[in-house]
């Protein structure tokens, strides 16, 4: 049974980590982001991401 239970949390917890990349992912697309992340100390972070984005959309527009 202890083994079941254990199969079952990390089932649940690889969906909640899947739904939060997904969030994560539409936040980006949708450029929410912005909203979220404020202050200088996360500016790394803010260009990390604009790659992500302007990598996404050239491919877009390549294909």
């Amino acid at each position: 049974m202890k083994k079941q239970e254990q199969h079952l949390n990390k089932q649940i917890e690889f969906e909640m980590l899947s739904k939060r990349l997904k969030g994560f992912e539409n936040m980006i697309k949708s450029k929410n982001y912005e909203i979220y992340i404020k202050g200088r100390t996360n500016c790394i972070i803010r260009n990390y991401i604009n790659e992500i984005f302007n990598f996404e959309q050239k491919h877009e527009i390549g294909i």
